[in-house]
C-alpha cells in the first residue's frame, strides 16, 4: 500500500500500520523481558517518526493544497518552494532517521535481536527501509538541496562511520548484522542526501535481498559453531550446505538488475553496484564470492 499509493494520507496510514504490526511481532514472546523492553523503546521512536511524518504531510498540504502525489509534484515544479517546503524536508528527514535507526535513535535496533529470527529478517529487509523509500517517492517535491538533505548527509554519514566501526568489534552474529543494517541505512540516506536517488534505490533493494538471506542463514552459522559468537576459525566443513545457498543468493543478487531493467547499460551498472556490495559481505569462504563474480559476468551479457 505504501509503495503503490498516490495519496499522502494513505501513505501515512500505511506507514503507521506497518509500525504497529511490527510492534506486535516484536512482542510475540511476552516472557522475554528484554525483547519486550526493546519493543517498547522501538514503539516510542516510531511514534516520534510518525509525528514528524504527519508534520511533513500537513506542511506540504498547506503549501500546495493537495494530497495527490501527481498534483503535488506538478505544483512543486511550478512554484519556487517556500519555508513550508524547507520545514517539511526537515520533518521528513527526522521521520526517515527514526525509521532507519540512525544515531541517536538507533538503540532499539540492536536490542530487538531478542525477537525471532524471521521477524528480524522482515525488519531488516523491509520495514527499516521505509524511511528511505518515502524520501525516494517524495524527492520531486524538494528542489535542489534542502535543509532535510543536509540533515540526511550529516546524520547518515556519521551513523554509517560509527556503525561500521562498531560492527567490526562485535562477536555476536545477530548484533553484527544489526550494526551492519544501521551502517547500510546510513549509507543509503547519505546517497539520498547528495541527490543520488537511483543509486539509493538500487542500494535499498540490494540490501533487502542480501540482509534477508543473512538473517535467515544466521541460525545455521550459530548451530555450526555451537554458540552465538562469531567463530574465529573457518566453518567450511560444518557449513557445506550453506555454501550453495549463499551462491544461489549471490546469483539472484547479480542477475536481478538486468532482468528488471529495460536499459542494458543501466542493468550493467546496477549489476556492478550490487556486485560491489555483495563482495564486501563476510560470506566466510572465497568460493561463494567467486560464484558471485560469475553471476555478475552473466548479468553483464545483453
Amino acid at each position: 500500500l505504501l509503495v503503490f499509493t498516490h495519496h499522502l494520507v494513505v501513505m501515512l496510514i500505511a506507514w503507521v500500520g506497518v509500525s504497529v504490526a511490527l510492534h506486535h511481532l516484536l512482542t510475540l514472546y511476552p516472557e522475554r523481558v528484554e525483547a519486550q523492553r526493546a519493543a517498547w523503546q522501538k514503539f516510542v521512536v516510531s511514534r516520534i517518526g510518525d509525528a514528524a511524518l504527519i508534520v511533513a504531510v500537513v506542511l506540504l498540504y498547506a503549501r500546495f493544497g493537495t494530497f495527490q502525489l501527481p498534483e503535488l509534484f506538478a505544483a512543486a515544479a511550478a512554484s519556487s518552494g517556500g519555508w513550508q517546503v524547507e520545514a517539511a524536508s526537515v520533518a521528513l528527514a527526522i521521520a526517515a532517521l527514526c525509521k532507519c535507526a540512525q544515531v541517536p535513535m538507533h538503540g532499539w535496533l540492536i536490542k530487538v535481536m531478542e525477537a525471532p529470527t524471521p521477524v528480524s529478517a522482515l525488519l531488516h529487509a523491509g520495514v527499516i527501509n521505509l524511511g528511505g523509500f518515502v524520501w525516494l517517492r517524495l524527492f520531486p517535491v524538494f528542489d535542489g538541496l534542502t535543509l532535510g538533505h543536509y540533515l540526511l548527509i550529516t546524520v547518515g554519514g556519521f551513523t554509517a562511520l560509527v556503525a561500521v566501526m562498531t560492527m567490526l568489534t562485535q562477536t555476536s552474529v545477530k548484533h553484527a548484522l544489526a550494526w551492519s543494517t544501521c551502517a547500510q541505512m546510513g549509507f543509503m540516506l547519505f546517497e539520498i542526501g547528495v541527490g543520488a536517488y537511483t543509486l539509493a534505490l538500487a542500494h535499498l533493494l540490494a540490501h533487502s535481498l542480501y540482509k534477508a538471506h543473512s538473517f535467515l542463514a544466521s541460525g545455521r552459522t550459530v548451530r555450526a559453531s555451537r554458540c552465538e559468537r562469531l567463530p574465529l576459525a573457518p566453518l567450511r566443513q560444518r557449513l557445506s550446505l550453506a555454501l550453495p545457498a549463499a551462491a544461489v543468493a549471490a546469483m539472484v543478487l547479480m542477475l536481478w538488475p538486468s532482468l528488471v531493467s529495460h536499459n542494458p547499460l543501466l542493468g550493467a551498472l546496477l549489476s556492478l553496484a550490487v556486485g560491489s556490495t555483495l563482495l564486501g559481505m563476510p560470506v566466510g569462504t572465497a568460493k561463494p564470492k567467486r560464484l558471485a563474480l560469475v553471476g555478475m559476468a552473466l548479468a553483464l551479457v545483453p
